[in-house]
């Protein structure tokens, strides 16, 4: 039985609103990938992916897994989805057959994939991910070399871009931030060349966003500030709170009471 009493209402007038002052922080040719992970963030993907695809309000889409991926396809969204976690051998043929855009650090994945992308006659793009200084997903050193030197003998296999993720972008610190973009452009500087077009070298959540435009790239990542949340204090007194949350919860009053 539905409840009338309480119900939860997305405004897309808001969704709308957020994503064009992302955008005000970022040049025209730069791509805006909405992360939709975590059922968008507990919105409901069902109701956030679509409206942004029918409304033109996004380049791409971001997930964490295939299961959320594959979910966005049978949504009916059509865009470039990137795949931002961990995926499994079994999951690489899922990759191929769908065009999704995986994170990779791991060789053995790598092997996997290419050989998916073999079988299903496919060429899979790739976004190749750079620890930074964030200590999660991501290789460095003689590993990412040894990792690069894989993904060119792989015949089905293309570098889409480079990829790395901030540990503190929503600081009012920047020291480390701009170490690891330091240390990012080192990278890219030195293999720039291997990537293939249309190039999504990204690294900016919602935090780089707003407070670091030399962080912007090809492509930039915006996960809870699409829906009216800032990542910290800092970041939403530096944004003089622009941002509109996207949710409201609902109720009926049933009845009003004099004591």
């Amino acid at each position: 039985m539905k409840n009338t009493l309480k119900w939860i209402e997305i405004s897309g007038k808001n969704l709308k609103h957020n994503i064009l002052e992302a955008r005000n922080h970022i040049e025209k040719q730069i791509q805006l990938s909405a992360v939709i992970k975590a059922n968008a963030y507990g919105h409901g993907a069902e109701i956030i992916a679509p409206y942004l695809q029918k409304n033109c309000l996004t380049d791409s889409f971001s997930v964490v897994n295939v299961e959320e991926a594959l979910e966005l396809r049978n949504l009916g969204i059509t865009k470039p989805i990137t795949v931002l976690g961990y995926f499994t051998t079994d999951e690489c043929q899922i990759i191929a057959e769908q065009n999704f855009i995986p994170f990779i650090y791991s060789i053995s994945l790598l092997k996997d994939l290419n050989l998916a992308a073999k079988i299903a006659k496919k060429n899979v793009r790739v976004i190749v991910k750079v620890e930074t200084g964030m200590g999660r997903l991501g290789e460095k050193g003689a590993n990412l070399h040894r990792l690069l030197d894989q993904i060119k003998s792989c015949q089905n296999i293309e570098i889409a871009g480079f990829a790395t993720h901030f540990a503190q972008s929503d600081s009012e610190s920047s020291e480390k931030t701009k170490q690891q973009i330091s240390n990012f452009n080192t990278f890219i500087t030195a293999h720039k060349d291997i990537i293939t077009s249309p190039s999504m070298i990204c690294s900016a959540n919602t935090g780089g966003i707003f407070l670091y435009p030399e962080s912007h790239y090809d492509m930039v990542r915006l996960g809870i500030g699409l829906y009216g949340f800032y990542p910290s204090e800092y970041v939403k007194t530096f944004c003089k709170n622009t941002l509109r949350p996207i949710l409201e919860y609902k109720t009926k009053i049933v009845h009003l009471q004099k004591i």
